[in-house]
């Protein structure tokens, strides 16, 4: 039976920000959640405000996380004005 989570900001800074003191703690629910299929979500306002406390790499691992796959694809669609693609991280 998959059971939902809702996460903020807070959680999502600990699990994906370096030397975070309860980093491992959320980083080990994330992975729980992956094995026991929970349903994680979160508003597109808290990852925004995490992005702006992360690091690049963290930033570019949340954003891979809580884009789904179809929605990435969405993005190859855009081109830049000379016909190139933009690089989908």
């Amino acid at each position: 039976m998959a059971s939902g989570r809702l996460v903020d900001a807070r959680d999502i800074v600990a699990a994906f920000g370096q030397r975070q003191p309860h980093g491992a703690h959320y980083r080990a629910l994330l992975q729980r959640a992956d094995v026991e299929d929970w349903s994680v979500s979160t508003p597109w306002p808290c990852i925004v405000e995490a992005s702006h406390l992360l690091d690049v790499p963290g930033r570019s691992r949340v954003i891979t996380r809580a884009t789904p796959v179809s929605e990435r694809r969405h993005f190859s669609r855009y081109r830049l004005s000379d016909g190139r693609t933009f690089e989908i991280l």
